[in-house]
């Protein structure tokens, strides 16, 4: 656990770092008219905090691109079954954060700022899944894995996954997402089932963002009858596919030498 917190500390360091030193290009650049430069400013920030942690996690050891497991696509099959479960996945969490509505979003208004600019779109939907799952999937839960039973692991995974979101509405969604990240990475050791699954969701997002600007959820875009299809479809094809995945066979990742195998 004292390796997690360690990862966390060092990240949130280095984008408080940068952020302060972004703050005086963020206060002169507007007042030389530069309308757009925050929006920059910001992307360009995230994107050197995501470099400078990726720089710390390979020299500290915690990944190695020799490891070829961690960078293997497992098996065609298996990539076809992180993407199906992803659709499902991603309804029912939708749903359920409707149900949910009365979380704030606080973050609502920068999303869709950055989602104005070319380049916010990229770093949200690709370069974003990419970091993201290194850095949590990759350094973090492997380090939990190692420590902890398979079931603890994953839960504190997807805990700090979604609390390092900040947002309220965002740590609901992404702790559960987190579950789903974190039990296929536990289950294959490869970070790219994962990777696939979360630039499938935040372009999701991003398409929706863009397409119905003024719509929060599934249910407001579909009607009724539609809905409880997509709804019944959703929840089928969770089981089939959750099914599929848990008894496909596998090489097992050494997490830790005789422990027992998780049993969902």
């Amino acid at each position: 656990m004292r390796d997690g917190f360690k990862i966390i500390l060092i990240f949130l360091a280095i984008q408080l770092l940068i952020a302060f030193i972004a703050m005086l290009p963020a206060k002169i650049l507007p007042c030389l008219g530069q309308e757009n430069a925050n929006t920059w400013i910001i992307l360009l920030s995230m994107l050197t905090s995501d470099v400078l942690m990726l720089v710390y996690l390979y020299k500290g050891g915690y990944i190695n691109k020799k490891e070829k497991q961690t960078w293997s696509p497992i098996s065609t099959k298996f990539l076809l079954f992180s993407i199906l479960i992803t659709f499902p996945v991603i309804f029912l969490l939708d749903y359920l954060l409707s149900l949910l509505a009365w979380l704030p979003n606080i973050m609502e208004q920068e999303f869709d700022r950055l989602l104005s600019n070319w380049f916010g779109i990229v770093l949200i939907a690709l370069l974003g899944p990419v970091f993201e799952e290194i850095l949590f999937r990759g350094a973090i839960t492997k380090v939990l894995l190692k420590q902890y039973s398979p079931v603890k692991a994953i839960v504190i995974s997807a805990l700090i996954f979604g609390i390092i979101h900040w947002n309220p509405v965002q740590i609901v969604g992404g702790g559960f997402f987190g579950l789903l990240l974190a039990w296929i990475y536990y289950k294959t050791g490869s970070l790219l089932p994962g990777i696939l699954i979360h630039i499938i969701n935040n372009s999701l997002s991003v398409f929706f963002n863009k397409i119905y600007p003024d719509t929060d959820y599934i249910k407001n875009i579909v009607d009724e009858r539609t809905f409880y299809i997509l709804f019944a479809l959703s929840v089928v094809l969770l089981i089939g596919v959750y099914w599929k995945i848990k008894t496909t066979t596998l090489p097992p990742p050494n997490w830790r030498e005789k422990e027992k195998e998780l049993t969902i």
